[in-house]
């Protein structure tokens, strides 16, 4: 799903397939703190630049200008 794309796995989040995995990664996590404060800092700057107000809000207007041309 889309988890697949967002995330990159042991370095924005944690992808997980079975409950082995879930336990592998909860411990991870509860064992360093680095590795939490490393994954929350790239998935924020993630989110940052991927879901960017302006940015998001120049593809929004290309697609209704396009959805416009097209009726016209």
């Amino acid at each position: 799903g889309y988890n697949n794309e967002l995330l990159t796995d042991g370095q924005t989040g944690f992808l997980c397939a079975s409950p082995e995995d879930w336990t592998r990664a909860l411990e991870a996590a509860l064992d360093d703190a680095q590795l939490r404060q490393r994954i929350a800092s790239a998935a924020r700057a993630e989110v940052e630049t991927r879901f960017d107000l302006e940015a998001t809000a120049g593809k929004m207007r290309q697609l209704f200008d396009r959805v416009l041309e097209a009726r016209s």
